[in-house]
């Protein structure tokens, strides 16, 4: 990136930052990183080339930890001079906030044998997208690498240490931060009532208050999440990942502006009633846009779905927002990224807290995670391409879910007499589309009890009608009261018959997250055959599992 674009960004007559020329070391090429609290605080890595400071924003900064891959996007080239600035850009200005100059030395390519200067090499690896060099700092030192991202717009680096004397584990920078550091200062500054503020500019957005009436009601326009098909045996593949299938609601979080955004993969707003949630939204540093699943937990530390919809009448319920992809980040959509470099970017933006959680993943090894899951009582496991691109609103074979207990989501489309003491009703009547056609699944009269039996029979009342949905009216030994096909339900069952009918199938619960129009057989299965798919087919709980493969929650 040349000069041009830093001076056009400036104004030169209001910041005391220095004016774009280009200049050059005497001996030895130089590096600097300064730490700077903008919109939000982060670190700038610059390194000297071409009489310039190539440069790259790290949001958490740099890390001497191997195990770190820090995102990097690459700016524009700074001038020579600006390794020495310090002090307040003027709000209203380009990067408005406060510098510091946190680590500064001289540093060298890696590759040793090249016949290239030292310049030259790093300028060929600079080109190739893939920077390897050894830094002599204060506080960073040794080998550290720059690589970008590839299938990106260009500026996505990562910032990885690599393993030297000079590793150290679980290093974090700001630790390695004076206290009494001009942008630490700044920062209290900021922290005190606005009438003792002497400057006051933001660190991260700030999240309007929710606005409880608007949040019940159904979005206009929101992103319909991508969707997995039904596949039933695991299987052990490198070109996929495994990750634990959540029993919860899928949420969409849009934080990519100042009200942030939270709801079903139908576009009911979740803002108010996971408002434990949402409230370390303002937590999050970057903006961007999350999918996950929001899951409640009962006293023994397992996920609960029917806990998740009584709410209402739990609200001391552990919750947690367990986020497995990163749709949008800055600015820049990552849609189009492979999943496993989404989830690389995912884990370095996302900031967790006790109801935000990164949902970490197991690549090759589908078989043995499987049979941890079903020894843990789990729902059963997500398998995914790991170069796989999110698709909206799509169900696809990149995608699988994998359960231990057979489940299908149905439509209710009537209920039947009850025999005997019973109250409420005998049986509902259960139907799915195909081709359009809403058709006939079976019926089940077990699942319930006394109180699910009469709250259901209540809502059911309200949707009687006439005559019944389906165009080929079913036999049923009961006589039978109809109902517009709009709940959805999820039962268990045995197996499914050659003509679509459930076998033994058992309610579950009512699914509120779903759409009835959903409900489609041509769409939900793919190949159920033993071998794994093909690869032309397709268009902290995991760690713990790593380690110890036993408790696993939280």
């Amino acid at each position: 990136m040349a000069l041009k674009d830093y001076n056009e960004k400036r104004k030169f007559n209001e910041t005391s930052e220095p004016k774009g020329k280009t200049k050059k070391s005497k001996d030895q090429l130089i590096f600097v990183i300064q730490r700077h609290a903008a919109s939000h605080l982060h670190y700038d890595f610059r390194l000297e080339m071409e009489g310039v400071l190539k440069s790259w924003a790290v949001p958490k900064g740099p890390s001497l930890d191997p195990k770190d891959k820090r995102l990097a996007m690459m700016v524009e080239d700074h001038p020579y001079d600006y390794k020495d600035f310090e002090g307040n850009i003027p709000e209203g200005n380009y990067g408005a906030g406060q510098v510091e100059v946190w680590d500064s030395g001289t540093y060298e390519p890696l590759e040793k044998d090249s016949k290239l200067s030292d310049e030259k090499e790093l300028l060929k690896e600079l080109h190739a997208g893939s920077l390897k060099f050894i830094l002599h700092g204060k506080k960073l030192k040794g080998e550290f690498a720059l690589v970008k991202m590839k299938n990106t717009e260009g500026n996505s680096w990562l910032l990885i240490k690599h393993k030297d004397d000079f590793a150290e584990a679980g290093y974090n920078a700001e630790d390695n931060t004076s206290p009494k550091s001009l942008v630490t200062k700044f920062l209290e500054e900021k922290k005190k009532p606005k009438k003792q503020q002497k400057e006051v500019i933001t660190s991260k957005p700030e999240f309007k208050k929710f606005n409880a009436l608007a949040d019940e009601k159904k979005l206009t326009s929101f992103i319909k999440p991508m969707l997995a098909k039904s596949y039933e045996k695991a299987f052990d593949s490198p070109e996929w990942i495994f990750e634990i299938k959540w029993d919860g609601y899928r949420a969409i979080a849009d934080l990519s502006k100042n009200d942030p955004l939270f709801y079903s993969r139908n576009g009911i707003s979740f803002l108010s009633k996971f408002r434990k949630v949402t409230q370390d939204f303002s937590l999050q540093k970057q903006k961007m846009i999350l999918d996950g699943e929001i899951v409640a937990y009962d006293e023994n530390g397992k996920p609960n779905f029917q806990l998740l919809q009584q709410i209402g009448d739990n609200p001391d319920l552990a919750l947690v927002y367990q986020v497995f992809d990163l749709l949008w980040l800055n600015g820049h959509s990552t849609e189009q990224l492979p999943l496993l470099q989404r989830k690389e970017l995912l884990k370095e933006a996302l900031v967790e807290t006790e109801m935000i959680k990164y949902c970490d993943h197991i690549p090759e090894n589908g078989i043995s995670f499987f049979n941890q899951m079903e020894k843990m009582q789990l729902e059963g496991m997500i398998a995914k391409k790991s170069d796989s691109q999110y698709v909206e609103n799509h169900r696809t074979s990149d995608w699988l879910k994998i359960k231990f207990t057979s489940t299908e989501e149905v439509i209710i489309c009537g209920f039947t007499e009850p025999r005997g003491s019973r109250k409420g009703f005998g049986a509902l009547i259960l139907g799915k589309y195909k081709g359009g056609e809403l058709i006939y699944s079976g019926h089940t009269g077990t699942g319930f009890n006394s109180e699910s039996l009469n709250q259901l029979h209540q809502r059911l009342k309200k949707l009687t009608i006439k005559n019944s949905p389906f165009d080929k009216i079913p036999k049923t030994n009961m006589p039978v009261t109809w109902v517009e096909p709009k709940l959805v339900c999820e039962i268990k069952y045995s197996e499914i018959t050659k003509d679509g009918i459930f076998r033994h199938p058992v309610f579950i619960t009512i699914r509120e997250d779903k759409n009835p129009e959903e409900i489609n057989d041509s769409v939900n299965k793919v190949n159920q055959k033993n071998e794994k798919p093909k690869k032309n087919e397709s268009h902290h709980i995991i760690k713990k599992y790593r380690k110890r493969k036993g408790s696993y929650f939280r």
